[in-house]
């Protein structure tokens, strides 16, 4: 009878402290969610605190989609089609990525970018530059 009395306090412990408030869904998945190709989706910036997206317009059409790919062992790489000079020319940049906590750096050798991972679930990921401001956002499928 006793043991009753005990479980109950701990049960109403661990249900009172999870709730469903909205920032639940901000948890951090494993590094391995990060890992993959994710295509180019949106584009935009915020004005006044709030978010202002476009869809990403960089895709040539009769060509492959824009992505970023980010490998499980560090390495990243950005593939780009174009048709300036020849069709569907591909441009690829290489290098690595880190994260720390919401943070990504990712280095091409040529250039480091530092963003803020504003959001990653299974099929978006949404990283804002932190020295342009430029929001970008990927899916996967």
């Amino acid at each position: 009878m006793r043991t009753k009395f005990l479980i109950l306090p701990a049960l109403l412990l661990v249900l009172g402290s999870t709730s469903c408030d909205k920032d639940d869904d901000k948890y951090e998945l494993p590094a391995a969610t990060l890992t993959g190709k994710w295509f180019f989706s949106k584009v935009g910036t915020t004005i006044g605190g709030a978010e202002v997206l476009g869809d990403y317009d960089g895709n040539e059409t009769g060509c492959s989609k824009d992505y970023v790919e980010f490998g499980n062992s560090g390495q990243f790489a950005s593939v780009d089609y174009d048709s300036t000079d020849s069709p569907c020319e591909v441009f690829t940049d290489t290098g690595s990525y880190a994260v720390t906590g919401n943070t990504i750096v990712i280095d091409t050798g040529d250039d480091t970018s530092t963003g803020t991972l504003l959001n990653i679930s299974y099929t978006e990921l949404k990283i804002k530059d932190n020295e342009t401001g430029e929001i970008l956002v990927f899916t996967r499928s």
